[in-house]
């Protein structure tokens, strides 16, 4: 599965909104300072698309 994740560190809340296109705007709590942003995105992407962190990759464009 492949899915397109716009992401937006800083967030006061952390969320997952799933727009018409079937893409995703991720709410991170956490700052992009030394992958912590990166490690919160897997972890939540993990926990709600119901996939172990080792099977996830990250494309950054």
């Amino acid at each position: 599965m492949e899915k397109r994740v716009k992401v937006k560190p800083n967030s006061q809340q952390q969320k997952i909104e799933e727009l018409a296109d079937g893409s995703l705007n991720v709410h991170l709590k956490s700052p992009p300072v030394d992958g912590k942003a990166n490690e919160e995105l897997i972890k939540l992407l993990a926990k709600n698309l119901m996939f172990l962190n080792h099977l996830l990759q990250l494309n950054l464009v």
